[in-house]
């Protein structure tokens, strides 16, 4: 009896040291699970922005469509830039089209638009009003404009001396105007109007020509399919090409400060996903832009859309826009370019 005790005793104090080792191991140095709690400390500690998109960013384009088009607009269409920024935090986007660039100017001025995509006039005007803006891409840097003349009106461009032409004023389209004006010397009455008061004027025959974008469906029918003369266009004088801007406000900047970067790996996606389907790309512009789908590639063809957010060509058209529109005095205030592009 008196072994069995002894023995029974022993146990009882290895029993007690492998149960002191293991709460001393249970402290800051071990490696014992941890608890519940301590679980979801850990968790909580994790980056907030992709499990908590809680953010907000409001996107105005040019145009009355759903979408914009190019790899801006599939992205949204199909939701891989959707995808993409919540990744930043930022899980409601909302896309509205604005009838013309100032009306485009206005919405980014006055805060309501975030992120804004229009032609390189309308970005400059408005960052040389004031606006606190940063370009983070250039979608396209070679956007044709259309001279289109009245029916039974001129038959060449220069024969518009002393005529009057509509065009929206601060547009990409106003900056071609008044440069093929002065290339070919002469002198025009220039009026303000939008397209919806333009197309009318010139049918009565109230102005003698309009100048228009040539991807605009409308202006598009008129050359090709309701015999209205084409007088000129940008592709005669390359300088007078314009390009598309991309641009976002400095405070959703200040919120976001790595938003251009993650924008541009979204566009990047959303581009190559649209160039593997050209099909389905052109049948989602089709319907977007209420048009037929044999002239939708005409007007957006693939091969106009840049593959990456920003090129050294695009940045130096859109350097050469800004020195016209501040030299002609068509823009308020000069500033500084190079700080104006987010590389």
């Amino acid at each position: 009896m008196r072994m069995k005790t002894g023995k029974m005793t022993m146990l009882v104090a290895l029993l007690a040291i492998m149960l002191l080792i293991q709460a001393c191991g249970s402290g800051n140095g071990g490696t014992a699970a941890p608890t519940a709690n301590e679980g979801e400390k850990t968790a909580t500690n994790q980056p907030q922005a992709a499990a908590e998109a809680d953010g907000e960013l409001n996107i105005g384009f040019v145009g009355a469509s759903e979408f914009p088009p190019g790899a801006e607009g599939w992205g949204l269409y199909t939701g891989i830039i959707q995808e993409e920024l919540k990744k930043q935090g930022i899980g409601t986007i909302n896309v509205t089209g604005l009838g013309t660039g100032p009306d485009l100017n206005e919405a980014v001025i006055s805060g309501r638009i975030d992120l804004g995509t229009s032609g390189d006039a309308p970005s400059i005007l408005a960052r040389a009003a004031g606006a606190k803006t940063k370009v983070i891409a250039q979608p396209l840097i070679q956007n044709n404009s259309f001279l289109i003349g009245k029916k039974g009106g001129v038959a060449t461009a220069k024969e518009l001396d002393g005529k009057k032409i509509a065009v929206v004023k601060g547009s990409q389209t106003h900056r071609y105007l008044v440069g093929l004006l002065q290339k070919l010397d002469i002198k025009a009455e220039v009026l303000d109007m939008r397209g919806s008061e333009a197309l009318p004027a010139l049918a009565r025959g109230d102005i003698d020509a309009l100048a228009g974008v040539s991807y605009v469906l409308e202006n598009y029918l008129l050359v090709h399919k309701e015999g209205y003369p084409l007088l000129g266009e940008a592709s005669e004088y390359p300088d007078l090409y314009g390009t598309t801007s991309t641009y976002v406000s400095e405070a959703f900047l200040e919120k976001y400060p790595d938003f251009p970067k993650a924008w541009a790996e979204a566009r990047a996606k959303a581009y190559n996903d649209l160039v593997a389907k050209p099909d389905e790309y052109y049948s989602f512009l089709a319907k977007n832009l209420g048009a037929d789908r044999e002239i939708v590639d005409k007007l957006y063809p693939i091969e106009d859309i840049q593959e990456t957010a920003l090129s050294d060509d695009g940045i130096e058209r859109l350097r050469k826009a800004k020195e016209f529109l501040v030299n002609e005095g068509l823009a308020e205030l000069d500033f500084n370019f190079d700080e104006w592009i987010v590389r």
